[in-house]
């Protein structure tokens, strides 16, 4: 079965000098707790809400801190038409929770 259909709808991009303040108002907004950090386009790293808190705000980084200081920097993309078993594979062998799926 492909992965379309399932992605959860608009994804949200932000830029690696936006806040931590300004991402996670950005977030609780769409409702989402994932957020694809972008360079011209390219997708750069990927930032959930616990890294917020767990990277950020635990170690009392100011709100006004860069995005980029709590990103994983290690971005998982598959084609659009990716299927659940590519996707399942992508997961467990890069040991990551998200990924990114590009047209």
């Amino acid at each position: 079965m492909p992965l379309r259909p399932l992605a959860r709808g608009a994804l949200l991009t932000v830029s690696p000098s936006s806040t931590l303040a300004e991402v996670a108002r950005l977030m609780d907004t769409r409702g989402v707790d994932v957020a694809v950090v972008a360079e011209r386009k390219r997708p750069v790293g990927v930032v959930t809400t616990h890294d917020i808190v767990v990277r950020g705000v635990a170690h009392r980084f100011p709100a006004d801190a860069r995005i980029d200081t709590v990103m994983t920097d290690e971005v998982v993309t598959l084609p659009s038409d990716a299927d659940r078993r590519q996707a399942a594979d992508a997961l467990r062998e890069r040991g990551v929770t998200h990924l990114v799926l590009m047209d």
